[in-house]
This record gives C-alpha cells, sequence and structure tokens, in this order.
C-alpha cells in the first residue's frame, strides 16, 4: 500500500478524525471510502475523457485564503489565491483576494497599489453578470481607498521624520500616480471618491505643515535670525558682537542650500495636495494661505557670512548667498498666482452661499426680482417722458445758476455785507426751485 497522499495539497500528512481523513496541511477531508482508493498500489490506466471537477478544492483554497487575510496574514492569503487563479484564473473572488493581499504588503521600497488595483478591475469584470457584482464593487471601492490612503500615510509619515526633498518628491509622485488610479477605480465602482480625495489631501497638508516645522527649525536652530540692516547704507550688513552666535541663527551656505531645496519640497507636497481636488475651496484656503507663508520665507532666505575686522574697521555679519532678482521675480510671480486663486477661492465660496440662501428662500427672491423689474421698467418710462426731459433741464440750469452765484459769493469781500446777504437769498431761492 502506498501513502496517501492529498489531492489538493499533495501532503502526506492525512490523520483520521472521526468518520473522516483530514489533511494537516490544508484542512480536505475524505471520506474512508474515498481514503481507500487513494491507497491502492499501481498505476490505473483510464481511458476516454475524464472530466474533472475542482469546485471543492478551489473553495477550500478560497476559504484558506479568507481566513489568511482575516488573520492579517497577506503573504499566505496571496498564496492560496494564486492556487485557485491556477486553476480557474477568471475567478473573481481569488482575483478580488490576490489584489487586497497585494495591497496591503505594499512597503515603502516596494508599492503594490498599482497590482492591487489592476486585480481589482479583473475581478469586477469577471463579476460583471454574478449577482454579487454591486456588493463586490462597493467593497472595493472601500478597499481601495483604504490601501491609497495607508500607503500615503506611510510615505507621509516617513516625510515628517525625514523633511528631504527626495521624501516630498515620493508623496507628489504617489499623488500623481496610485492615488488618480484610486479614483478611477473608485468612479468605475459606481462611487464618488470625494471622501477619499478630501482625506488624502488633509493628510498631505497636514505633513507638509508638520514637515515645515522640522525644516524651519534646523535652519534657524530655534533662534531669531540674525537682524542685517545697520541703516541705509548697510542694508545687508550688521556689526559683529561676541554674543551673536548665541542669540541668533547666523545660517551657513550649506544650512542655506538645504533649507531651499526642503523648503521647496514643502511646497510640491503642498500644491499636490491642492491639486487632487478641485471642490474644496474652503479647505483650499489654508493650503493657499501655507504656501504662501513658506514660499515668502524660502524667498526672503539667505546664508550668512562674516567679514574679519580691523583696526580702524569693526568685524561684520554680511549677506552671503541668496537668490538672484530673477529667481526672486519668478517665486513673486508664483506667490502672486496663489494669492489670486485664494481670492477665487473665497469668491467662489461667498457665491456658494449666497446661492444657498436663495434655494432656502426661493419666493423671497421671486418677489425681489419682480419688483427690480418694474422698477427698471417704470424707470424707462420715466426717461422716455417729455416732462423729465424738461425736468432734467431745468434742474441742470438751475444748477449751473447755483454754482455761478456761490462763485460771486467767495469772491465777495468781508465788507461786501449786504450783497453778500442778497446773493444767499438768491441762492437758497434757486436751491429750493430745483428741489421742488
Amino acid at each position: 500500500m502506498k501513502a496517501i497522499q492529498c489531492e489538493l495539497c499533495g501532503a502526506t500528512d492525512i490523520v483520521k478524525d472521526g468518520d473522516f481523513f483530514v489533511c494537516q496541511s490544508c484542512g480536505m477531508k475524505y471520506t474512508p471510502e474515498n481514503a481507500k482508493k487513494m491507497m491502492v498500489e499501481g498505476v490505473v490506466q483510464v481511458e476516454g475523457t475524464v472530466k474533472v471537477d475542482n469546485t471543492q478544492q478551489i473553495e477550500n483554497f478560497l476559504s484558506l485564503a479568507r481566513k489568511a487575510h482575516d488573520s492579517d496574514n497577506e503573504k499566505e492569503a496571496e498564496d492560496y489565491a494564486n492556487k485557485v487563479l491556477e486553476i480557474e484564473p477568471t475567478n473573481y473572488e481569488a482575483l478580488y483576494l490576490k489584489g487586497i493581499a497585494a495591497g496591503w504588503q505594499t512597503t515603502g521600497g516596494n508599492n503594490r497599489i498599482p497590482e492591487a488595483i489592476d486585480y481589482f478591475s479583473q475581478a469586477i469584470a469577471n463579476c460583471s453578470e454574478d449577482a454579487n457584482a454591486d456588493e463586490l464593487k462597493k467593497q472595493i471601492a472601500e478597499d481601495i481607498s483604504k490601501l491609497s490612503l495607508a500607503m500615503i500615510n506611510l510615505r507621509c509619515k516617513n516625510y515628517i521624520q525625514f523633511p528631504s526633498s527626495e521624501n516630498a518628491s515620493s508623496i507628489v509622485t504617489e499623488a500623481a500616480n496610485s492615488i488618480i488610479l484610486t479614483m478611477k477605480l473608485i468612479l468605475s465602482c459606481g462611487v464618488e471618491p470625494n471622501k477619499f480625495k478630501a482625506d488624502a489631501a488633509l493628510v498631505m497638508n497636514a505633513a507638509a505643515v508638520q514637515a515645515w516645522k522640522t525644516i524651519w527649525s534646523d535652519y534657524t536652530d530655534d533662534k531669531p535670525l540674525l537682524p542685517l540692516g545697520n541703516g541705509i547704507m548697510f542694508q545687508d550688513y550688521k556689526t559683529a558682537s561676541s554674543s551673536d552666535r548665541s542669540l541668533y541663527a547666523i545660517p551657513s551656505k550649506y544650512d542655506w542650500n538645504r533649507f531651499t531645496d526642503r523648503g521647496d519640497g514643502c511646497i510640491s507636497v503642498i500644491e499636490a495636495a491642492i491639486n487632487i481636488d478641485d471642490n474644496d475651496d474652503e479647505e483650499d484656503i489654508t493650503r493657499y494661505e501655507n504656501l504662501i507663508f513658506i514660499a515668502e520665507k524660502v524667498r526672503d532666505s539667505c546664508s550668512i557670512g562674516y567679514i574679519s575686522g580691523s583696526q580702524y574697521v569693526s568685524a561684520k555679519w554680511a549677506k552671503e548667498y541668496a537668490f538672484t532678482d530673477s529667481a526672486i521675480a519668478a517665486r513673486n510671480k508664483k506667490i502672486a498666482e496663489w494669492q489670486s486663486a485664494k481670492a477665487d477661492s473665497e469668491q467662489r465660496i461667498r457665491q456658494n452661499r449666497i446661492n444657498k440662501y436663495w434655494d432656502a428662500h426661493q419666493e423671497e427672491r421671486a418677489s425681489l426680482e419682480a419688483s427690480i423689474k418694474q422698477l427698471k421698467e417704470d424707470l424707462i418710462k420715466l426717461k422716455s417722458d417729455e416732462q423729465y426731459s424738461a425736468t432734467k433741464a431745468k434742474i441742470s440750469s438751475l444748477s449751473g445758476e447755483i454754482e455761478i452765484k456761490e462763485k460771486q459769493l467767495s469772491a465777495l469781500g468781508i465788507l461786501d455785507r449786504k450783497a453778500k446777504k442778497e446773493l444767499k437769498s438768491e441762492i437758497e431761492s434757486l436751491r429750493s426751485e430745483k428741489i421742488t
């Protein structure tokens, strides 16, 4: 007799448990009759066409994949999903489990989100005629949102701890690739990705703000920057003092280069957060404020060098390296664009509030619009009336007379009291006639 070998996984560790023989490797159960058949020695020749039913085998692998995923053992879940796909490449549940398991194995150096999105898309395509299609789409939309946000969080946590321009770039790249793919997949599931976009932008902006605190702290050593300027002729200088280094931050060329590089990286992360969603003006106002604040700090930064003194000249601190005029102009142009975009967002917010008010007070709006229309019609009739034209001409003539007499009045000397009194009386009479 030969040893019993599991038909499902090939293991030979099969133990009798109650009325069944159970594979200790994969959990496959065999009746005593089937177990005996498996122990027959030799080879049985089978002629003709044999249809192999793998239903039970597939279900067993799927069950094991589900259990592994539920236990957060994603590598094992992926392995079992792969076994199903070897047998049935279009099994939508295996494709889904493969995608979710791959996605949760993402690391900082191995982003498997695009791979997960691909398997999720295949699962949807192969489930289109199934009664569970809508439920699967809903689940995939939820899962891919969680996966992508987890990936963004991973990148952002690393960036907060190490705010280099390279780590900033990895977040921006993530926003340009995985986030866009994620939003497309969510939309294909019939779900609006509004919450996902809002959450992603929120995480990225918060990471940039935290990273900026570290960037500024490293640049200034948590001290105020050394103030330069000893008068009109020496705006970029300061007479050196022995206490300067203990009281102030005095950035070197290395400090300045590092600061501007990291600062620009921080700016790029906030820009990417803004670009994720075009319909979040209220949140974007804060982000634009962050952009402008950081950009101005970077633009105005410099390194400071020491100039030795002599018997007749005091030692000085001097601005050493800074942006050129053309570079400053380019940065000012960008800042102006953000200020304009911020103003546009504020205007849209105001208009949306107005629209919401009138949507809730439509009867009041209709009444006001009718009143305005009637007033405009009355004004047109008045302007076309002959009497209005005559009255307007008379008013213009009286205004001219009043102006002439007021000039005469101001020209009279202090002794011309009688003449002044007469002119004042005439002016008052003309004004009264003008009003009536």
